[in-house]
């Protein structure tokens, strides 16, 4: 009656099944979890380039934060270009005290 399937489909779906859940935890400490990396950047990338992409990565991560803190207060995460919580200074005061 119904569908039967075999028990190695069961355990290869399963199977299937760990690895997107090991895929999705992955990109969630990469995405969360912070820079790991903190060396000289890619080859050829000049020491401006990489102090700019550590800039945009902390500046995004800022923007998720606070996008989150209005959703919870109801405000369903809208933007407002005019109430950035960040400025450029602060940025990069907030990078040279965390390497201190």
């Amino acid at each position: 009656m119904g569908w039967n399937p075999s028990h190695e489909l069961i355990v290869f779906l399963v199977i299937c099944g760990c690895v997107v859940f090991v895929f999705i935890g992955y990109a969630l400490a990469r995405l969360y979890g912070g820079d790991t990396f903190d060396g000289p950047g890619l080859p050829g990338m000049t020491p401006e380039q990489a102090s700019y992409m550590r800039d945009v990565r902390l500046r995004n991560r800022e923007d998720m934060f606070h996008a989150l803190q209005g959703m919870e207060k109801g405000h369903r995460g809208e933007w407002n270009q005019n109430s950035s919580h960040h400025t450029e200074h602060d940025i990069a005061g907030r990078l040279r005290t965390s390497r201190t």
